[in-house]
């Protein structure tokens, strides 16, 4: 593969929230997203200014799980990876910062109760999920299946600004225990 070479990573469905990129009812879509390779791997810092999510695969607009309408207050996550990571972003319109849930620090603690981004990762030919959850501070709850003592080396970062937040991690590629094959989509859901 050449550097800069999209190959189509993931189905994209949404867990508590859908994805609606075209105009036919939430419910009834199952968009694939395209995934770019990453030149430059991106810091994880919380900022989404890296020059990889200029060029990310984009998800860009969410519906309440239950609606046909788009959600009063927008998400888009962004995927992109390399040969050893699949980076995750998300950029999260939060009109009422001061009232967020972003307290919890410590690694496998309850972050979804909180302001969080959640992900269920399923490689191509697999018969398990990897589930990731990170709150506002990057703080990530993280196991396989319903384990969660299973820990991946995941890098996260998470940041607030004044009407919205970001979250990034990087998930290595051996932890899910394969790397993206051209052809062979992987399920990923976003919530």
């Amino acid at each position: 593969r050449l550097p800069g070479e999209k190959i189509t990573l993931f189905r994209v469905a949404l867990s508590l929230v859908l994805l609606h990129a075209i105009s036919a009812p939430a419910r009834d879509i199952r968009p694939t997203l395209a995934a770019p390779r990453a030149t430059t791997a991106p810091v994880i810092d919380g900022r989404l200014d890296d020059p990889a999510w200029e060029s990310a695969g984009c998800a860009p607009l969410f519906f309440p799980w239950t609606g046909e309408e788009p959600a009063r207050v927008n998400t888009r996550a962004f995927l992109a990876w390399d040969d050893r990571h699949l980076y995750v972003a998300a950029e999260c319109e939060e009109p009422e910062v001061k009232t967020m849930r972003a307290k919890l620090t410590k690694r496998d603690a309850p972050v979804y109760g909180e302001d969080c981004v959640e992900l269920f990762i399923r490689g191509f030919g697999h018969d398990h999920y990897f589930h990731v959850i990170v709150n506002a501070l990057g703080t990530i709850y993280d196991g396989m299946r319903s384990d969660s003592t299973w820990n991946g080396n995941i890098e996260s970062s998470g940041s607030i600004a004044e009407d919205r937040w970001f979250v990034e991690l990087a998930i290595p590629w051996a932890d899910l225990g394969a790397k993206p094959e051209p052809r062979k989509p992987w399920a990923v859901m976003f919530g």
